[in-house]
């Protein structure tokens, strides 16, 4: 039901999504549409991880973070 009320490049995404796989069950939907259009890894905190330098062990790192 709920992609009846997709629009755009949501909409374009879902048609492309269901001739691939067909129509997915809720739980994927849900899971898919936050991969696809949730927001970027820049802003969370396992970015942070990414971005910090690792020169010791990962006590020290993980003490940093």
């Amino acid at each position: 039901m709920a992609s009846y009320h997709l629009t755009g490049d949501a909409q374009t995404w879902y048609y492309a999504l269901e001739q691939d796989e067909g129509q997915p069950p809720w739980d994927r939907f849900k899971d898919l549409c936050r991969h696809h259009f949730g927001p970027p890894i820049r802003g969370t905190h396992l970015a942070k991880l990414g971005r910090l330098p690792f020169h010791s062990t990962v006590e020290e790192f993980t003490g940093r973070f």
